[in-house]
């Protein structure tokens, strides 16, 4: 089981070469929402990730309000000259978001949530659009709960894609200071996610959201899983050659 961070522009300072001398295998970060907001800290943690060792991906928030043909577009754009391994789509949110933009008044949204055939398709077109990518696996981020109360249609098309799943299990106070070093001790991994309906398998699984600081991080950081090793990752990945850093240029080609 191979350990690794998902992180964005709340997380000011990292301290990548440290996570990496721990056992951290792998680094997510945010990239992208919508068509409208780019994480100014994406480039910056790609590349401290990159130079300690680790395998890379990025993820972009699914808003089921914009277009998926211009979130794809957008996303391309800000992806433009990255380098990283994956990508991945966040699929939990179901109403408006308050976020500021097109003239909208800041804090400012709809009481509704959206349907679930609206979160379904959203999330599914972009999927497909993303995925005509050759080298770039593409993996659904979301949750067992988030898909009963909100988004069920998603069961017919999810067991198609690698998963990555939000499911925190209770985790004690530690007992004295947590380290990098101490934290398998402190919490052994005990269980494994709850998978959705038809799906046959967890690919990455965040088992700790915004909850533990670490030595070296300016802010309490979400931990993952890789469901394997890192010969496991590297061939999910499509990386073959040993002692190849694997990673693929972005260029942000608009897609169709």
């Amino acid at each position: 089981m191979l350990l690794g961070l998902d992180v964005s522009h709340y997380d000011e300072q990292v301290d990548w070469a440290r996570a990496a001398a721990a056992g951290a295998g792998f680094a997510i970060a945010k990239l992208s929402q919508g068509d409208y907001y780019r994480d100014n800290r994406c480039a910056s943690h790609l590349a401290g990730a990159l130079a300690a060792g680790l395998r890379t991906g990025v993820y972009h928030w699914v808003d089921p309000e914009c277009n998926p043909k211009k979130q794809a577009a957008f996303f391309c754009q800000c992806a433009a000259g990255l380098k990283f391994h994956f990508i991945c789509l966040d699929v939990e949110q179901h109403a408006p978001w308050p976020l500021k933009r097109r003239g909208e008044a800041s804090g400012r949204a709809k009481p509704a949530s959206y349907s679930p055939r609206v979160i379904s398709e959203s999330a599914r077109d972009l999927a497909a659009l993303l995925a005509e990518n050759p080298g770039l696996p593409l993996v659904i981020y979301t949750r067992v709960s988030f898909i009963v109360e909100y988004a069920r249609p998603m069961l017919d098309w999810l067991p198609s894609y690698p998963i990555w799943l939000a499911q925190y299990p209770l985790l004690p106070a530690p007992q004295g200071k947590l380290t990098w070093e101490n934290l398998s001790q402190v919490y052994p991994r005990v269980a494994a996610p709850l998978l959705p309906q038809g799906c046959p398998a967890w690919t990455f699984w965040q088992w700790s959201g915004d909850r533990l600081r670490l030595p070296g991080m300016s802010s309490a950081v979400d931990l993952n899983f890789f469901n394997g090793d890192r010969k496991d990752m590297d061939t999910f990945l499509g990386i073959r050659r040993r002692g190849s850093n694997g990673t693929r240029s972005r260029e942000g080609k608009r897609l169709a």
